[in-house]
């Protein structure tokens, strides 16, 4: 103020009071103005200062301010009018004074006797200031929530973290204390996933509705500030009911795609700003990206959790040779996979007369079900898996222009399960011929997906193999039955009986090997495809889905070994070798170095070894089988010791193989001998769980016996005997 040292200056000439019209200006100021002599006496008070102290002028002026006010004494305006006092000089300051919550600037003028103080009220500028710095900072925070709102979902490691924290964000961005996360079907209904403050009641009238839809080409956010003057349809009395009085929309989108959308709740009318918008839009836009993220990576583990599931089904119809069997686990296991309520197989019999079916294997629903129905004919509907034209895949088989056109009952008969979804897979062998069908159904539309279409596809592929594999066997089978019925009641046939079993053997050794061929391919297309996404897109999968990756292709490998290993156990019993002279302890010397056991490691041979007359290579089987077990599921492998000994018998030579590792629990005894058994997970110690079994095979075709003798902690010995001298062909015939 340009009056304020003018003024100054006459108080300078006139301490005592002021006169004129310096006296008439600052009787008429609204700030407050005074003045002191040096002993903190009233001499001069104007109008607006008597008001705000409270006190008329005649009891101010002479009488000392501390007297009056001591609540003053010691506070900032106390300090700074002795400071200017003591040090001679003029000060301008701001100060709070809590009795009046009110800010005021103070200029103070120091005179030779006395002191004059022009006080300005600044108190709604300080309180703008607060007020902006207080919006700046709610604005800072609720921007520092949204980065870590962004960074945390964008980390989670499950859908449910995402969740919980988008909601928790929105709650401290948006002061809501209502709020929910929908996600579309694959219909495109919105579905409640997470919310928090909404009553059940309200959820179940609210899910799969939306009173204003999202158009799925250009989602924008839909903004309702006040529900009650809002045409919401059906929708709006539910909303009120729940205390809503605005809300709104924010999608959910990824890559274009609409995924779902998340909702805000007020129980006031509320305008929503601009910047709430672009706040909610945000977090939005993380949300969405975490979520099609956790989507990828549950897409990829169903994928490698199916391929596995596809490597146990062929393991296990490989070892499966009971055609009805062998039926039941295909129609299991694709029923299962494929997502349907209930399956059947239908088998084909053409060779017992013209659009003959029979109903060989069932899941999901008890046999009884059907008992009552006809067999399927070769229907319009059903002619094109019977005759093995390709799969019939239907959403809803109900509006299929070929459905319900055949009497007498022009759809499904009564009582029977209703289906809705249809999907029909033909099973085809390698020469053409249709096997039969697998027949799947559910009650509601749209389950069955192209992606199911192929698995189901892959399935019957390789059980068409399997069947066929069966049948040979089940042939085979019955070659040998008829071979020994030959064998025992007609001697003078036993030069062709030993021509045709001999085939047999061949023809069961080709089995075993196309077995083996046929499950190879796939697995070597499978090792193939993983190979191909592990070198295109493993720096973009996340650690779990590398991981998941990995095991596959271990698993892939795992499952080849097996497979040879099962080859090498079906010819155990018949495959024979030529005998010869053997010196067990040269044999036992080169399976130690073909081994090559760890550093550390020992193999000894205590006391002599025979000379026997023996076929070499099952023996060296034997040897290498038992020696290489005891070393790879050794718990010290760098301090191990294995001891060989033998003691020749009368016609046999008993062999033992002992070592001091963790030894074997008895109840373990008999089952290590059979297919498939490992005392430790495969993902610890590799291995197939044949090759105890092959020894087995080997040692008693031969005539001989093995047995273990272990406790746990106490090492285990192996005991087998071996015949001194081998039996001659015609023995073996």
């Amino acid at each position: 103020m340009p009056n304020r040292v003018p003024v100054s200056e006459q108080v300078k000439e006139d301490p005592t009071g002021l006169s004129g019209d310096s006296e008439k200006m600052l009787t008429s100021l609204n700030d407050h103005f005074v003045v002191f002599d040096h002993n903190w006496r009233y001499i001069y008070v104007n109008d607006a200062a008597a008001r705000v102290l409270g006190l008329p002028k005649e009891q101010l002026m002479g009488n000392v301010i501390w007297e009056l006010f001591p609540e003053a004494i010691g506070n900032q305006f106390y300090q700074e009018l002795h400071r200017a006092r003591d040090e001679g000089e003029d000060i301008v300051s701001e100060h709070y004074y809590q009795p009046w919550d009110a800010w005021f600037e103070n200029r103070i003028y120091v005179l030779p006797d006395s002191i004059s103080v022009l006080s300005i009220d600044i108190t709604a500028r300080k309180k703008a200031v607060t007020q902006e710095n207080t919006e700046r900072k709610e604005v800072e925070e609720r921007l520092q929530v949204i980065h870590q709102v962004s960074e945390a979902v964008n980390r989670a490691e499950e859908v449910e973290q995402i969740y919980e924290l988008a909601l928790s964000g929105l709650e401290r961005v948006f002061h809501v204390s209502r709020a929910s996360i929908m996600l579309a079907d694959q219909q495109g209904v919105m579905h409640f996933q997470a919310w928090r403050g909404l009553s059940s009641t309200y959820r179940e009238r609210a899910d799969g509705q939306s009173p204003r839809s999202i158009d799925e080409a250009n989602p924008l956010p839909v903004l309702i500030s006040d529900v009650s003057k809002a045409d919401l349809g059906d929708q709006k009395q539910a909303i009120l009911d729940e205390g809503i009085q605005a809300m709104g929309f924010i999608p959910l989108v990824e890559q274009k795609r609409l995924l779902g959308k998340f909702m805000l709740y007020y129980s006031q009318p509320h305008e929503f700003s601009e910047a709430e918008v672009q706040w909610a839009q945000t977090i939005a836009r993380h949300v969405a990206h975490a979520l099609q993220r956790k989507q990828e990576e549950v897409r990829l583990q169903t994928y490698t959790q199916t391929l596995e599931a596809l490597n146990h089904v062929q393991l296990s119809l490989a070892a499966e040779l009971d055609l009805e069997k062998l039926l039941q686990m295909v129609t299991d296991v694709s029923t299962k996979l494929s997502g349907a309520q209930f399956g059947a197989f239908f088998y084909n019999l053409t060779e017992e007369g013209a659009n003959a079916y029979t109903l060989y294997a069932l899941a999901g629903t008890p046999h009884e079900d059907f008992a009552d129905f006809h067999m399927p004919r070769a229907t319009a509907l059903f002619a094109p898996t019977f005759r093995g034209e390709g799969v019939v895949r239907l959403a809803d088989v109900t509006k299929d222009p070929r459905y319900g056109k055949n009497a007498p009952y022009f759809g499904l008969p009564p009582d029977h399960l209703p289906i809705r979804s249809y999907l029909a897979v033909p099973v085809v062998s390698r020469e053409d011929e249709v096997i039969g069908g697998l027949f799947f159904g559910h009650s509601h539309p749209g389950v069955f997906t192209e992606q199911v279409e192929q698995l189901v596809s892959g399935i019957a592929s390789q059980s068409a193999i399997m069947i066929e594999n069966a049948r040979l066997y089940a042939q085979l089978k019955e070659r040998e039955v008829a071979l020994r019925e030959l064998n025992a009641t007609l001697e003078q046939r036993v030069e062709k009986r030993t021509a045709e079993l001999q085939r047999s053997n061949h023809e069961l050794d080709q089995f075993a090997y196309v077995a083996s061929h046929d499950l190879k391919a796939p697995l070597r297309a499978i090792h193939h495809l993983a190979s191909w996404i592990a070198q295109d897109a493993n720096e973009f999968l996340p650690g779990p889905s590398q991981e998941h990756l990995s095991k596959l292709l271990g698993r892939v490998r795992r499952m080849e070994t097996l497979l040879d290993d099962m080859l090498a156990y079906s010819r155990a019993s018949r495959q024979r070798h030529p005998a010869e002279e053997v010196a067990v302890a040269e044999l036992v010397a080169d399976v130690i170095e073909m081994i090559a056991p760890p550093h550390g490691f020992t193999v000894r041979i205590l006391g002599k070894l025979p000379v026997i007359w023996a076929e070499r290579s099952p023996l060296e089987t034997v040897f290498r089988n038992l020696i290489g077990n005891a070393i790879k599921h050794h718990h010290r492998p760098a301090e191990g010791n294995v001891e060989i000994r033998a003691q020749e018998q009368e016609h046999f030579v008993e062999f033992t193989v002992k070592d001091d590792g963790p030894g074997i629990d008895p109840g373990f005894h008999q089952r290590i001998f059979e297919m498939f058994q490992t005392l430790q997970p495969r993902d610890l110690v590799e291995g197939s769980g044949v090759g105890l079994a092959i020894v087995k095979k080997s040692i008693e075709s031969r005539g001989g016996t093995v047995q273990v003798e272990s406790s746990r902690g106490e090492g285990a010995l192996f005991r087998f005997t071996w015949p001194k001298r081998a039996a001659s062909q015609m023995e073996e015939k």
